[in-house]
């Protein structure tokens, strides 16, 4: 006796997308493979749906790389206007640090709030400020202490190691914050 199901092309036709999904009950499985074993035309409808899925899978596959370049890119900007932000706020946290008569308090401020605020919303970047910090108070220092000192070597020896205090601090400021999201769960 033959245990397989007999159905109809349509019915072939609606169920051929179910089994290619694998959601087909494994009886409607049986019924659409034993169809298209002896219907040419609904094997060659199954044939071209397996193609489909391939073509789609490989689109699939595509633009997901797609998905991902574009991310990059879209990273590769943010971190570029994050380091230009950084710049930009260290060289005036500079500024105001060496022309102010306050300079010792503000250096205090400044930088870890810098560095605290970049390890926050920037992620790894927070590692490139006490680096930019010190660049920029060692180029500033110089620029402004060579018509202070008498000679060149004094003008370099005292901008770097002035460069430490806005070093220590950027990575106190980067302590903090991971302190303070460590104790908020980072949630902050």
């Amino acid at each position: 006796m033959d245990d397989s199901i007999r159905i109809t092309c349509g019915i072939c036709e609606d169920l051929i997308p179910l089994v290619e999904d694998g959601i087909a009950a494994e009886e409607s499985k049986k019924a659409v493979l034993s169809h298209i074993a002896g219907c040419a035309k609904c094997r060659n409808k199954y044939s071209n749906l397996e193609e489909k899925e391939i073509t789609k899978r490989d689109s699939f596959l595509c633009n997901e790389k797609d998905d991902r370049r574009i991310l990059m890119d879209i990273r590769e900007k943010i971190s570029i206007w994050l380091l230009t932000g950084i710049c930009v706020s260290l060289m005036a946290g500079v500024l105001i640090v060496i022309t102010s008569s306050s300079s010792p308090w503000l250096m205090v401020l400044v930088f870890p709030f810098v560095s605290g605020f970049v390890y926050l919303i920037g992620g790894r970047t927070w590692r490139y400020v006490p680096l930019i910090a010190a660049v920029l108070w060692i180029i500033i220092a110089l620029l402004m202490g060579i018509g202070n000192t008498c000679s060149w070597k004094t003008a370099i020896w005292d901008s770097v190691i002035s460069a430490v205090f806005p070093l220590v601090f950027s990575y106190i400021g980067a302590l903090a914050a991971v302190l303070l999201k460590y104790a908020f769960k980072g949630e902050i």
